[in-house]
């Protein structure tokens, strides 16, 4: 994923939540994938969630790493199959709803966002 991209994503759910602070891990964060019986491990950056307040089913102090390889499978998945989602994406101008699914996608469904379009709430 590219950094304009990442950076929007970031910035975004910074200025639409009241919750929960996302950054940007720059050093490169180990993941493994497993394939056909054996392991692989993939270096790269990774977005950083924190939530500073309980908020539903979140605790304060609760945190979530996305891998960008998490993230480059959920937006691949997603272009594929939505092309309204795949022209934001090659403008790189999502929607808050398609950064929420993007997110909720990457983490498997444990962040879900809920981003409000007018800000903090």
């Amino acid at each position: 994923m590219d950094n304009v991209l990442l950076t929007n994503i970031v910035e975004t759910i910074n200025e639409h939540q009241s919750w929960i602070s996302a950054t940007i891990e720059e050093h490169p964060e180990p993941y493994h994938i497993r394939r056909g019986g054996s392991e692989r491990l993939i270096l790269g950056r990774a977005i950083h969630l924190t939530a500073y307040r309980d908020q539903g089913n979140y605790t304060k102090g609760q945190k979530w790493i996305i891998h960008e390889y998490l993230l480059n499978q959920s937006v691949r998945k997603l272009r594929a199959f939505d092309p309204i989602f795949a022209h934001h994406f090659a403008k790189r101008k999502l929607t808050l709803k398609e950064i929420e699914r993007v997110i909720a996608d990457s983490s498997g469904g444990f962040a879900k966002l809920d981003l409000c379009p007018y800000g903090y709430w």
